[in-house]
Protein backbone atom coordinates (compact mmCIF):
# COMPACT_ATOMS: atom_id res chain seq x y z
CA UNK A 1 0.00 0.00 0.00
CA UNK A 2 1.16 3.31 -0.86
CA UNK A 3 0.09 6.75 0.62
CA UNK A 4 0.90 9.83 -2.19
CA UNK A 5 1.52 13.34 -0.48
CA UNK A 6 2.33 16.03 -3.00
CA UNK A 7 5.83 14.50 -4.20
CA UNK A 8 6.36 12.07 -1.62
CA UNK A 9 5.33 9.14 -0.92
CA UNK A 10 5.26 6.61 2.01
CA UNK A 11 5.31 2.97 1.21
CA UNK A 12 3.67 0.11 4.04
CA UNK A 13 3.66 -3.65 3.82
CA UNK A 14 0.49 -5.08 3.00
CA UNK A 15 -1.15 -4.40 6.14
CA UNK A 16 -4.40 -6.78 7.31
CA UNK A 17 -7.68 -4.99 8.58
CA UNK A 18 -9.32 -6.98 11.17
CA UNK A 19 -11.72 -6.45 13.61
CA UNK A 20 -10.15 -6.09 17.22
CA UNK A 21 -6.88 -4.40 17.89
CA UNK A 22 -4.17 -3.88 15.74
CA UNK A 23 -1.30 -1.66 16.97
CA UNK A 24 1.34 -0.13 14.74
CA UNK A 25 4.25 0.90 16.05
CA UNK A 26 8.06 1.80 14.77
CA UNK A 27 10.18 4.41 14.78
CA UNK A 28 9.69 8.31 14.88
CA UNK A 29 8.90 9.39 11.23
CA UNK A 30 8.12 6.01 9.20
CA UNK A 31 4.54 7.22 8.97
CA UNK A 32 2.47 5.55 11.29
CA UNK A 33 0.60 9.28 12.17
CA UNK A 34 0.24 9.49 8.30
CA UNK A 35 -1.20 6.17 7.89
CA UNK A 36 -3.84 6.75 10.78
CA UNK A 37 -4.92 10.22 8.68
CA UNK A 38 -5.42 8.57 5.31
CA UNK A 39 -7.37 6.00 7.23
CA UNK A 40 -9.60 9.34 8.32
CA UNK A 41 -9.65 10.59 4.98
CA UNK A 42 -7.76 13.77 6.06
CA UNK A 43 -5.09 12.46 3.36
CA UNK A 44 -6.69 10.68 -0.18
CA UNK A 45 -5.71 7.84 -0.57
CA UNK A 46 -7.74 5.14 -2.89
CA UNK A 47 -5.87 2.27 -1.69
CA UNK A 48 -6.69 2.94 2.03
CA UNK A 49 -9.77 4.18 1.06
CA UNK A 50 -10.91 0.66 -0.85
CA UNK A 51 -10.38 -0.44 2.34
CA UNK A 52 -12.26 1.41 4.74
CA UNK A 53 -15.19 1.39 2.13
CA UNK A 54 -18.07 3.56 3.77
CA UNK A 55 -17.35 2.38 7.13
CA UNK A 56 -17.35 5.60 9.76
CA UNK A 57 -14.14 6.63 11.32
CA UNK A 58 -12.86 8.56 14.84
CA UNK A 59 -10.00 9.66 15.16
CA UNK A 60 -7.58 10.73 18.40
CA UNK A 61 -5.16 12.87 17.17
CA UNK A 62 -1.95 13.10 19.34
CA UNK A 63 -2.67 16.52 20.78
CA UNK A 64 -6.67 17.66 19.79
CA UNK A 65 -7.61 21.14 19.49
CA UNK A 66 -10.33 22.00 21.94
CA UNK A 67 -12.40 24.84 21.85
CA UNK A 68 -10.85 26.79 24.70
CA UNK A 69 -14.28 28.72 25.75
CA UNK A 70 -16.13 25.43 25.78
CA UNK A 71 -16.30 23.65 29.34
CA UNK A 72 -15.14 19.72 28.76
CA UNK A 73 -18.24 18.96 29.08
CA UNK A 74 -19.85 20.81 26.42
CA UNK A 75 -17.19 19.51 24.25
CA UNK A 76 -18.76 15.70 24.02
CA UNK A 77 -22.18 18.09 23.34
CA UNK A 78 -20.52 18.36 19.96
CA UNK A 79 -20.24 14.94 18.78
CA UNK A 80 -23.15 12.45 18.14
CA UNK A 81 -22.27 9.93 20.87
CA UNK A 82 -23.46 6.47 20.93
CA UNK A 83 -21.94 5.53 24.21
CA UNK A 84 -24.45 4.40 27.24
CA UNK A 85 -22.50 5.78 29.82
CA UNK A 86 -21.30 9.33 30.74
CA UNK A 87 -18.02 9.36 29.41
CA UNK A 88 -16.98 11.74 31.60
CA UNK A 89 -17.56 9.11 34.61
CA UNK A 90 -15.19 6.98 33.09
CA UNK A 91 -11.52 7.36 33.56
CA UNK A 92 -11.71 9.69 36.84
CA UNK A 93 -12.80 12.86 34.54
CA UNK A 94 -16.44 13.43 36.32
CA UNK A 95 -14.81 16.04 38.53
CA UNK A 96 -13.43 18.20 36.07
CA UNK A 97 -16.98 18.32 33.87
CA UNK A 98 -16.94 21.86 34.14
CA UNK A 99 -13.52 22.81 33.75
CA UNK A 100 -12.23 23.96 30.46
CA UNK A 101 -9.40 23.03 28.09
CA UNK A 102 -6.58 25.80 29.56
CA UNK A 103 -7.24 24.12 33.56
CA UNK A 104 -6.58 20.24 33.02
CA UNK A 105 -3.22 18.91 32.42
CA UNK A 106 -2.05 17.17 29.84
CA UNK A 107 -3.22 13.33 30.79
CA UNK A 108 -7.00 14.93 31.88
CA UNK A 109 -6.50 16.30 28.13
CA UNK A 110 -5.78 12.95 26.69
CA UNK A 111 -8.10 10.87 28.62
CA UNK A 112 -10.89 12.90 27.52
CA UNK A 113 -9.87 12.97 24.14
CA UNK A 114 -9.83 9.16 23.92
CA UNK A 115 -13.38 9.01 26.08
CA UNK A 116 -14.38 11.37 23.02
CA UNK A 117 -13.69 9.25 19.89
CA UNK A 118 -14.39 6.05 21.56
CA UNK A 119 -18.21 7.69 22.41
CA UNK A 120 -18.65 8.17 19.15
CA UNK A 121 -19.27 4.28 17.97
CA UNK A 122 -17.43 4.58 14.97
CA UNK A 123 -16.66 1.05 13.31
CA UNK A 124 -12.80 2.54 12.78
CA UNK A 125 -11.26 3.89 15.35
CA UNK A 126 -8.04 5.33 15.10
CA UNK A 127 -5.36 6.47 18.30
CA UNK A 128 -2.49 8.01 18.24
CA UNK A 129 -0.16 7.41 21.27
CA UNK A 130 -3.65 7.12 23.71
CA UNK A 131 -1.29 6.65 26.45
CA UNK A 132 1.88 8.42 26.30
CA UNK A 133 0.99 11.06 28.86
CA UNK A 134 -0.51 8.70 31.61
CA UNK A 135 1.16 6.73 34.90
CA UNK A 136 0.70 3.02 34.82
CA UNK A 137 -2.81 2.97 37.00
CA UNK A 138 -4.36 5.12 33.82
CA UNK A 139 -2.84 3.73 31.07
CA UNK A 140 -3.97 0.40 32.01
CA UNK A 141 -7.60 1.80 33.05
CA UNK A 142 -7.46 3.43 29.28
CA UNK A 143 -6.66 -0.22 28.05
CA UNK A 144 -9.04 -1.71 29.27
CA UNK A 145 -11.22 0.86 27.84
CA UNK A 146 -10.55 -0.04 24.67
CA UNK A 147 -10.69 -3.72 25.49
CA UNK A 148 -14.42 -3.08 26.49
CA UNK A 149 -15.01 -1.02 23.32
CA UNK A 150 -14.00 -4.27 21.24
CA UNK A 151 -16.46 -6.19 23.34
CA UNK A 152 -19.41 -4.11 22.54
CA UNK A 153 -18.57 -3.20 18.90
CA UNK A 154 -16.94 -6.79 18.21
CA UNK A 155 -16.70 -6.00 14.30
CA UNK A 156 -14.82 -2.96 14.68
CA UNK A 157 -11.57 -2.31 13.94
CA UNK A 158 -9.11 -0.33 16.04
CA UNK A 159 -6.15 0.61 15.29
CA UNK A 160 -3.23 2.23 17.89
CA UNK A 161 -0.15 4.11 16.94
CA UNK A 162 2.16 3.99 20.09
CA UNK A 163 5.40 3.56 20.43
CA UNK A 164 4.41 2.87 24.57
CA UNK A 165 5.52 -0.80 26.06
CA UNK A 166 1.99 -0.89 27.81
CA UNK A 167 0.01 -1.32 25.05
CA UNK A 168 2.18 -3.29 22.73
CA UNK A 169 2.21 -6.06 26.13
CA UNK A 170 -1.66 -5.44 26.22
CA UNK A 171 -2.38 -6.13 22.57
CA UNK A 172 0.70 -8.26 21.79
CA UNK A 173 -1.75 -11.13 20.50
CA UNK A 174 -3.77 -9.51 18.79
CA UNK A 175 -2.69 -7.62 14.89
CA UNK A 176 0.74 -6.04 15.46
CA UNK A 177 2.35 -4.42 12.83
CA UNK A 178 6.26 -3.20 12.98
CA UNK A 179 6.98 -0.36 10.35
Amino acid sequence: MTIQIGNHSIAYPNLTWCPGVTVVTGPSGVGKTTLLRAVHGLIESKEVQHVVGDRTTALMPQQNTWVPYLRMSDHFKLVPAKATLDPLDTLGLSAIRHKFPFELSVGQLQRLSLMLTLSAGAEVVLLDEPTSALDDDLALASINLIKSYIASYPLALVIVVSHDERLKQAFRQENFWSL
